[in-house]
């Protein structure tokens, strides 16, 4: 899951690698989006087999690289 500032750039990553992972993102994700109360946040979920892949896939969550944490 991606949880990212538009404004800032910052971005955290929070892996989900059990089986049900892709079900807990999102259950996580619809919670978090529930609280958000930043307009300018975006939480995603995505599902790749790798962290590597999604900042190949989804690049401009990572453009500030130095700005990304993996939680």
């Amino acid at each position: 899951m991606i949880e990212y500032s538009r404004s800032t750039g910052n971005c955290e990553v929070t892996p989900y690698l059990q089986d049900n992972g892709a079900d807990l993102a999102f259950e996580d994700r619809m919670t978090r989006e529930a609280t958000n109360r930043d307009p300018d946040v975006e939480i995603v979920s995505v599902i790749a087999p790798s962290l590597d892949d999604v900042q190949r896939t989804h690049s401009r969550y990572f453009v500030r690289m130095n700005h990304a944490r993996v939680a």
